[in-house]
C-alpha cells in the first residue's frame, strides 16, 4: 500500500541530482539551461569554405563562391562540458552585485577549468574591459567555448544601472 509513496519519493530524489549542475547531462542541461537564460545553440561564422584570395585551400578550384543568399553564419550545439562552463559563468554574472572588486572571484569561479584566465582592466571612463586569455595555449581551449565567447555569452553587465562600477 505505501509501495507508491516510496516510489514516488525515490524519482523525487532522482530528479535532485538529474538537474544538478555538476551532474546534469542532455536534456536536463538544456532545462536548466531554460531556467538559467543561456541557450546551448551558438551562432557560428562559416569559415574555411567559400573562395578567398588570401586563404591557402580556398583559391580557384578550392573554395566554393559565396552566392547573395550564401548564410555567414551557422548554428553550433556546444558540448555537455562547454554548456555546463557557460551556465556556471551566468550564475555568477546574475549574482554579481556591480563591484569590481567582487568580479574577480566571479570570473575565476566561472571559467575555473575551462582553460581560460579573465583579467578586468579599468577603462577610467566608468566602464571596464575584461580580457580573455589562454592558461597555457590557445589551441588547448575548446573552439565551442570561444565561439559562446564571441557570441557575448559571458558579458558583464551591472545591474547597478548607470555609474553603478566603482
Amino acid at each position: 500500500m505505501t509501495r507508491p509513496l516510496i516510489d514516488v519519493a525515490a524519482a523525487t530524489r532522482g530528479l535532485i541530482t538529474a538537474f544538478d549542475i555538476d551532474s546534469a547531462v542532455g536534456v536536463q542541461l538544456d532545462i536548466l539551461g531554460l531556467w538559467i537564460g543561456r541557450s546551448r545553440v551558438v551562432s557560428q561564422p562559416i569559415s574555411g569554405v567559400y573562395f578567398s584570395w588570401d586563404t591557402d585551400g580556398l583559391g580557384y578550384d578550392q573554395g566554393v563562391w559565396q552566392g547573395p543568399y550564401d548564410p555567414d553564419s551557422g548554428y553550433m550545439y556546444l558540448s555537455d562540458e562547454t554548456y555546463r562552463v557557460i551556465l556556471k559563468a551566468k550564475i555568477a554574472i546574475n549574482n554579481w552585485d556591480g563591484r569590481n572588486d567582487s568580479l574577480p572571484a566571479i570570473l575565476d569561479a566561472a571559467t575555473a577549468g575551462s582553460g581560460l584566465r579573465m583579467q578586468i582592466v579599468d577603462n577610467h571612463d566608468m566602464t571596464i574591459s575584461v580580457w580573455v586569455f589562454p592558461d597555457t595555449d590557445i589551441s588547448d581551449v575548446s573552439r565551442e567555448l570561444i565561439a559562446a565567447i564571441k557570441q557575448g555569452y559571458l558579458t558583464v553587465k551591472s545591474r547597478r544601472g548607470m555609474g553603478g562600477w566603482h
